[in-house]
């Protein structure tokens, strides 16, 4: 059984999209209608950026998505995609996953995460939150040791925001616990010894009950969209499991501003479920190296240029 896997904030790069959009008429459309409905130059943000536009919040998620959407729109009209059962998103990648399983058109979607991305930016004056990687320890210790920071620190919030695979897990909060825990983490009884904690490229606390204030707007944009129900079964990051009631699925991607992507638990349910191989589509290939870190067993296919279509043909049919 199959799954896509569509990536999230973080994947973006000068040049994402632009194999698409030299190879399929459909890619060309669809970037047009997007520039034509944000008000966004998406071939000039993709192709050209310059790069610190490309990163500001507001324009890597719609591009990202954009992007994922593409390359699934694209490649549809190459085969047939009933071999995907199941559709899963990082962060705002699930987006990019609710357009493939045909539950939001696609410019509905990029709407909401340009004003996800808005919204999130805005949480907070700059400077005062921030996000870490922390590298080695397991998800259990990850949540003990920001409970320790707070506790020591006198600082918080300090909160796990991502749980992207057994030996890393992403910490969001305030800028005063991030640096705290940096200076101070080898303090701390782990129970590997190899652990390193990077501090994230991202302009704000994402991911932390920092996001209240974005995850109410959120609430009040996403009531005025008309969602359908999905044709593929859809993982969802609050909850690491199949969702298929529309409110649920509206409620949890409100929750998701806010809530930790179980991302790694998500990835286990699909393997739970009968999940053997896997497509990402969009830009790089951060989800397939976090797959190599949770079962390396498992198969993660792309679709990066004309040969991949073969590749998925001979491994599909």
């Amino acid at each position: 059984m199959w799954a896509a896997l569509f990536p999230g904030q973080g994947s973006q790069k000068i040049g994402m999209g632009s194999f698409y959009y030299e190879q399929f008429q459909t890619a060309r459309r669809l970037f047009e209608s997007a520039s034509d409905e944000l008000k966004i130059n998406f071939k000039k943000l993709c192709f050209e950026g310059p790069e610190e536009e490309l990163t500001l919040t507001q324009n890597a998620q719609p591009a990202i998505v954009l992007v994922s959407c593409t390359a699934w729109f694209c490649l549809e009209e190459e085969m047939d995609l009933s071999f995907i059962k199941y559709c899963a998103g990082h962060s705002v990648g699930e987006y990019s996953a609710l357009v493939a399983a045909g539950v939001l058109p696609l410019n509905s979607a990029l709407k909401a995460v340009r004003k996800r991305g808005l919204y999130m930016s805005e949480c907070g004056s700059p400077g005062q939150g921030g996000m870490s990687a922390l590298v080695g320890p397991s998800p259990k210790e990850a949540k003990s040791f920001c409970l320790w920071v707070e506790k020591e620190s006198g600082h918080t919030p300090l909160e796990t925001a991502n749980f992207n695979s057994p030996e890393q897990t992403v910490l969001s909060g305030s800028s005063l616990a991030l640096n705290w825990a940096k200076e101070n983490y080898q303090k701390y009884s782990f129970s590997s010894a190899k652990i390193r904690l990077i501090p994230l490229k991202v302009s704000a606390p994402f991911h932390s009950s920092l996001m209240e204030p974005a995850c109410e707007k959120m609430k009040a944009f996403l009531n005025t969209l008309s969602f359908k129900q999905p044709n593929k079964m859809i993982v969802q990051n609050t909850v690491a499991k199949n969702v298929s009631q529309l409110e649920i699925l509206k409620d949890n991607l409100m929750e998701q501003v806010k809530a930790p992507v179980l991302w790694l638990p998500s990835i286990q349910y699909l393997i739970e479920q009968g999940c053997h191989s896997f497509l990402e589509l969009g830009e790089g290939k951060v989800l397939s190296g976090l797959m190599k870190k949770t079962d390396s067993s498992k198969t993660v296919s792309h679709f990066h240029n004309l040969d991949d279509i073969q590749k998925l043909r001979n491994l599909t049919y």
